[in-house]
């Protein structure tokens, strides 16, 4: 729960401060901040491979725009309702986040970010993917109440 908490941070508070404390233009600052997500992912810390950046891209998210982030939470928490997964829960929100901005906040910039970090992201959940295929991903077991009823 840390370590979410912490990804989260790294996301939002770059953004976050920036626009409230040094009046970065949003647009620069959605770019500055993507750099957090980067260096989560391929952090020189750990040999250049790390997370898959869901927690600090969602965080990015929520300082950009709470409604983008508050649809793909509930879109998330869906996915995660019905089919259980928690790396499919983030695939499919990481596929609405290019729609949302068109919705919500188009530009040409905020677009590319939004395609950009959700082909990364998406391309991050690779091994999860083919787990998901080969029917061996975990399940999130708190939901699985269902199976004991049956």
């Amino acid at each position: 729960m840390t370590s979410l908490i912490l990804d989260f941070a790294k996301g939002f508070l770059p953004f976050y401060l920036g626009l409230r404390f040094l009046n970065i233009n949003p647009q620069y600052l959605l770019l500055l901040s993507s750099l957090s997500i980067i260096g989560h992912d391929f952090s020189p810390f750990l040999r250049f491979n790390g997370g898959k950046g869901i927690s600090t891209t969602f965080g990015l998210i929520l300082a950009y725009n709470y409604k983008i982030a508050l649809i793909l939470f509930f879109i998330w928490i869906f996915v995660l309702l019905i089919k259980r997964y928690v790396s499919l829960s983030s695939i499919i929100g990481l596929l609405f986040l290019p729609i949302l901005i068109i919705v919500f906040d188009y530009s040409l910039i905020n677009l590319s970010f939004g395609i950009f970090f959700s082909i990364l992201g998406i391309s991050r959940h690779s091994s999860n993917i083919k787990r998901i295929i080969n029917n061996t991903e975990s399940k999130i077991f708190w939901l699985m109440i269902d199976d004991y009823i049956k």
